[in-house]
């Protein structure tokens, strides 16, 4: 299950998880992890604990992605450290 998989990852090294997620902007939607953990819970998918483990790993992911949403819209980027094709900053620009 994929929700057990994000449960036990995140408690090796939650920060570095939960920040590699949110920079994923083309694949990271907060309504995706907030409907799998309504999901669980009304399948009653996995157990009690690993749930409430899991919401709070949502709730956690939701507000880091919010908190790095409203950083970078409050700068400005310079045109030639984004990616032309898809308007991203470039890690590594070559």
């Amino acid at each position: 299950m994929t929700a057990e998989m994000y449960v036990f990852v995140s408690r090796a090294d939650k920060d570095r998880v939960q920040k590699m997620i949110t920079e994923d902007g083309r694949s990271y939607k907060p309504k995706t992890f907030q409907r799998a953990s309504q999901i669980l819970k009304r399948e009653n998918m996995i157990g009690g604990d690993i749930l409430k483990e899991f919401d709070l790993f949502v709730q956690q992911l939701n507000e880091l992605a919010a908190s790095q949403e409203a950083a970078l819209a409050n700068i400005t980027i310079p045109d030639h450290y984004l990616d032309p094709i898809m308007s991203e900053i470039m890690e590594d620009p070559v």
